[in-house]
């Protein structure tokens, strides 16, 4: 999901949308790390002077540049202040906790009041997904390196024991799914999905299709069906069993953040998709058929059914939560969720309480009779 550069992940210029740790370029291609989350202003200051520079030049200066900058951000408690964005969040299954992702790790909070339990120290740098298992009993972390490795990390829960470390993607995983309580998938940068033993790390098969990087990845309730998305703007249909690519559905004029299953309801399963193209679209999946879409004020993240299937959420860079009724693509509600983009969000499947995650780590609770009213009623 690509759910600032990391459930989901493209900004306006097609880079990834969720933030990497803040580099100051040297010379030789080599760069000066300014620690995590939001760029501190004299790593800001200092990249915009040394990129005005001709390369030539720029030679002669990475020791100033190198010796100014470790000065000012080991001193400055702004580096410290600043916290990274959360790039994804899961409620549990009692419906207690949430456990969220940023590059401090993996983080545990109660639902009620959003107070930091505890933080759990995670091995990947970089964590994009976070997903519980069907039972509940299991939590898997997915991420990694750019351009180096993509990897899942997975827990008891609610111990928060580890229990394996696996994947051997080329660059980071961007979202994982659970098909059963052995088997999870992997959507990665490296233009792979793949299905893996979650109790061994052993992978069990893998979906070659996407020209691109893939952002997105879910499971029909038949568990037979595989839905993936990506940077390359496609939706793709697997044969879980076999691996076979059943059909690509190819609408959106721009990369695909995330996808959500519609929850069980009568007829042909459906899925929405979020889109840098500002869309929504609404698809049968089984038949290859893109039903209707909406056109929203601002690019959405990250897009999620209501537990009765009744109307889909979209979080988008305006930091606003749209509501969208499936049937006339109507706006029906809109309202503030915080300022900056709304990086991540999930859904309490029995109060309907929506839970988003923004920069700063910000968390924070929306009722549904909050994120559902029309603009019109906002006070």
């Amino acid at each position: 999901m690509l759910r600032p550069a990391h459930r989901n992940n493209l900004g306006p210029d097609n880079h990834l949308r969720r933030p990497l740790k803040n580099t100051l370029p040297l010379a030789g291609g080599s760069e000066l790390r300014s620690g995590e989350g939001t760029a501190h202003p004299t790593v800001t200051l200092l990249s915009s002077l040394c990129r005005r520079l001709p390369r030539r030049r720029l030679g002669s200066i990475p020791s100033l540049c190198l010796v100014f900058a470790v000065v000012v951000l080991s001193t400055s408690p702004l580096s410290a202040d600043i916290k990274p964005p959360i790039t994804s969040i899961a409620i549990d299954s009692e419906g207690e906790l949430i456990a969220s992702v940023s590059q401090t790790g993996l983080a545990i909070s109660s639902l009620s009041d959003r107070r930091l339990i505890r933080t759990i120290k995670l091995q990947m740098p970089n964590p994009h997904a976070v997903a519980f298992s069907p039972s509940g009993k299991q939590l898997a972390v997915g991420g990694g390196v750019p351009s180096e490795e993509g990897t899942i990390e997975v827990f008891t829960w609610p111990e928060g024991k580890p229990t394996a470390k696996f994947g051997d993607h080329t660059d980071s995983i961007m979202d994982i799914a659970w098909l059963n309580e052995t088997r999870i998938a992997s959507a990665s940068l490296d233009k792979e999905v793949r299905l893996w033993d979650a109790t061994t790390g052993q992978p069990k098969r893998t979906f070659n299709g996407h020209s691109r990087g893939v952002t997105s990845v879910r499971f029909l309730s038949d568990r037979k069906t595989l839905i993936t998305a990506g940077v390359d703007q496609s939706i793709r249909v697997w044969n879980v069993k076999t691996g076979e690519l059943i059909r690509s559905l190819s609408m959106h004029t721009k990369p695909i953040h995330d996808i959500a299953v519609r929850p069980a309801a009568a007829g042909l399963p459906m899925i929405a998709s979020a889109s840098n193209d500002r869309t929504v679209r609404l698809w049968q999946p089984t038949i290859g058929r893109m039903v209707r879409f909406a056109k929203l004020p601002a690019r959405p993240l990250n897009v999620a059914w209501l537990p009765d299937g009744s109307h889909v959420v979209a979080s988008c860079t305006d930091g606003r939560i749209y509501t969208i009724d499936p049937d006339t693509v109507e706006i029906t509600g809109s309202v503030p969720a915080m300022s900056g983009w709304v990086w991540a969000m999930d859904i309490h499947r029995k109060t309907s309480t929506l839970v988003v995650g923004g920069p700063d780590g910000t968390i924070d609770l929306l009722k549904r009779s909050q994120f559902t009213r029309k603009p019109n009623d906002e006070q």
